[in-house]
């Protein structure tokens, strides 16, 4: 559904991912892993447009949108929930979840996927009203992932959205991401926290300093003493 061949992207004269490769299928979840700084973010906003790849080629659905702007390449469905929130915070929590369907395709389904956002993140309808910037940081990481379920996204990509936030509600996030596996919901996953991202995933690649270093299954990962050794403490 989604892949990307080769891709070098970076900033001004900084190449940060060198020659990277990846493929999510129908309703799979794909953990990117990695420390602070490998490059897992520059990634994600490379597939979502916000960063023109200088090398490479990804595709979606079989057609090529590696020139595509941003906002069309989330008008096809890819959509983007990025690192730190990026919030309204003065708009209330049910503004900020409409703003997510302001794509023309999506606005048919805006009760549909209000329901659906409510059912995962109960929280959220309490509040509804509530200021965004007056949420909890775990309470404005449901409402950004809940954000970006309200375009409708036909792969969903979620970049570090375990960061910073309360043990208790990182449990859950994942389960969230569980259940949208659950539903059949493509999901390329960006996470600091590799066990939890592994654990959830059915693949896995590993980045340091912008090259893919290791892949596998979940599964598989999680059993490697390399992986145990230089991330889990073990």
């Amino acid at each position: 559904m989604l892949e990307a061949r080769g891709i070098c992207a970076g900033y001004g004269d900084l190449e940060v991912l060198h020659d990277v490769d990846l493929s999510l299928g129908e309703g799979e979840i794909l953990a990117v892993v990695g420390s602070n700084g490998a490059g897992k973010s520059t990634l994600m906003r490379t597939l979502a447009g916000l960063i023109r790849p200088r090398h490479g080629k990804i595709e979606f659905g079989g057609q090529d949108v590696t020139s595509l702007p941003a906002h069309r390449i989330a008008e096809l469905g890819i959509v983007y929930v990025p690192e730190g929130r990026r919030l309204f915070g003065r708009l209330s929590v049910l503004d900020n979840l409409l703003v997510g369907s302001f794509v023309k395709r999506t606005r048919s389904e805006r009760a549909k996927n209000l329901e659906l956002v409510y059912g995962l993140f109960p929280v959220l309808k309490e509040r509804m009203q509530q200021k965004s910037g007056t949420l909890s940081g775990g309470e404005q990481q449901m409402l950004a992932i809940a954000r970006g379920l309200m375009a409708c996204p036909k792969v969903l990509l979620l970049d570090e959205p375990s960061l910073g936030i309360a043990p208790v509600i990182v449990d859950r996030i994942f389960e969230v991401v569980s259940k949208l596996k659950a539903l059949g919901l493509p999901v390329l996953l960006s996470e600091q926290n590799v066990r939890r991202a592994l654990q959830v995933a059915n693949h896995g690649m590993v980045i340091q300093t912008g090259r893919v270093v290791m892949r596998g299954t979940g599964a598989e990962l999680l059993a490697s003493d390399r992986i145990r050794r230089a991330y889990l403490g073990m």
